[in-house]
């Protein structure tokens, strides 16, 4: 309890209560926007996730930006 949290863990775990989920293809395609966090970080699209403003649709639970 005493640990620190990581941006990477704290987005993770919001994106998963609010069930969002990166679409990886478009943030493979959008390349990388965050100097402190390569596109090979296990966290990388999660961050993607829950930073960047987007339009998605949700279809038997699997989110689709748009």
């Amino acid at each position: 309890p005493d640990s620190a949290v990581t941006r990477a863990a704290i987005c993770t775990m919001v994106n998963h209560i609010l069930g969002r989920a990166a679409d990886r293809n478009k943030t493979a395609a959008t390349g990388a926007t965050f100097s402190d966090v390569p596109l090979t970080y296990w966290g990388y699209a999660d961050i993607f996730e829950a930073t960047f403003t987007h339009q998605a649709t949700v279809s038997n639970g699997v989110e689709s930006w748009m």
